[in-house]
């Protein structure tokens, strides 16, 4: 180098611009400052269990609801539990929905404040409904799955239609058809919960993978069908994910649920694995996405045009690690801001993305625990509800 002082200063501009760069860069995304967990409620002691199924947690107005199963050497119930007035973290009690063995129950509350609850209990699948808007009491229970025999891992949604109809609509699994492999039901009402009509079979048709058909009676006596989980977006239009063959499905119908487009295989080059609890959020029903877990790791897959075949792009690593994932929760507010929430290693994670599902926030650890719920409130901030099994105890979080 003939000149020294060029090189020095050469070298001191390039460092300059270093961090002028590093000062400018967009900053990590991270959960944020999550509030304290706070104790819902018990669910029993010693050897009792506790068992919750899709879409656990719902919120109306400033009050949240949340439900699970109880049972063991204190009996067997279902139960509904509720914050206070003006949406206090504290839960004023739990409602007993039914007094027999309870499981995988589900929750959603519609726009008139109602409680929809179905769940699992002897092989068949029951609901009832609260007697009044946010009610302790409620009708009934019925049974859904009726004489088609077993029904389990229900998942349960609303909709108000223009007519002013409330609209009911529970997925569920059940083996009476075949008799030999799960298959995919949803059970809808138009009059609140009221009455119900027949059962429809959702995957009644040939499957097709990235536009290439395959027949479902080739897996379906091998893998079946299970674990569905039911959205509705603004429109009224409902969207379904499942497991099918070890790997996450997406079917959408726009008639209510009597009719159901062939589903797509949504996993890219991701590739099959055992997987449990796939999660569907969607606000618009153009922006789609779907959480799983396989080979120890989380990935959601999104459509940003409303799960058209070819809509889906390749499947992101929500967390890349290896651990004990088994179940996720996904949701979406009305801004595009997509949460994921999962039980690793024994411990409650969540995740944000805020570019659609392009890349995903570094974990907010919510506590230890299983089986986590979300749900968005109505500042569009993320809601998380899980089971501390150690302690026998249900807690919830909010993004702040």
């Amino acid at each position: 180098m003939k000149n020294p002082k060029v090189f020095l200063s050469l070298i001191f501009n390039i460092l300059m611009l270093s961090l002028v760069g590093a000062a400018f860069a967009a900053p990590p995304i991270s959960f944020g400052v999550s509030g304290p967990k706070t104790k819902v409620g018990n669910f029993g002691n010693g050897g009792d269990a506790f068992s919750s199924g899709h879409h656990s947690i719902s919120i109306f107005g400033e009050n949240i609801f949340t439900t699970w199963g109880r049972s063991g050497s204190n009996g067997h119930d279902v139960v509904v539990a509720r914050n206070g007035a003006n949406g206090a973290d504290f839960f004023i009690g739990s409602d007993i929905v039914g007094s027999e063995p309870g499981a995988q129950s589900a929750l959603a509350v519609d726009s008139d404040g109602y409680i929809h609850v179905a769940w699992h209990t002897g092989n068949q699948l029951k609901y009832a409904r609260s007697n009044s808007p946010g009610g302790q009491t409620y009708t009934t229970p019925i049974l859904l799955s009726g004489t088609e025999g077993a029904g389990w891992g229900p998942s349960i949604t609303t909709y108000k239609d223009a007519g002013n109809n409330m609209n009911i609509y529970v997925a569920y699994t059940s083996d009476h058809i075949s008799g030999s492999s799960n298959e995919i039901y949803i059970k809808t009402s138009s009059d609140g919960g009221s009455t119900w009509g027949n059962p429809i079979w959702v995957n009644d048709w040939t499957l097709a993978y990235w536009g290439v058909p395959l027949e479902l009676d080739e897996y379906s006596n091998e893998w079946g069908d299970k674990f569905p989980s039911i959205a509705v977006d603004l429109n009224g239009d409902l969207h379904m994910t499942f497991s099918w063959a070890g790997a996450p499905m997406y079917t959408s119908s726009t008639n209510g649920g009597v009719d159901w487009d062939e589903p797509i295989i949504v996993i890219g080059s991701v590739g099959y694995g055992a997987n449990s609890y796939p999660s569907i959020a969607t606000v618009n029903g153009t922006d789609i996405y779907v959480s799983w877990e396989t080979g120890g790791k989380i990935y959601c897959a999104s459509s940003h045009d409303s799960g058209g075949p070819s809509s889906w792009g390749e499947p992101v690593p929500v967390d890349p690690g290896t651990g004990g994932y088994h179940y996720t929760s996904a949701a979406v507010n009305s801004n595009g801001d997509v949460y994921v929430a999962a039980r690793i290693d024994q411990q409650i994670k969540l995740y944000k993305s805020k570019d659609g599902g392009g890349s995903w926030s570094t974990p907010y650890i919510a506590g230890d625990g299983t089986d986590p719920h979300l749900a968005i409130d109505n500042n569009g901030k993320a809601i998380v509800m899980w089971a501390d099994t150690n302690n026998k105890t249900v807690f919830f979080t909010r993004e702040q």
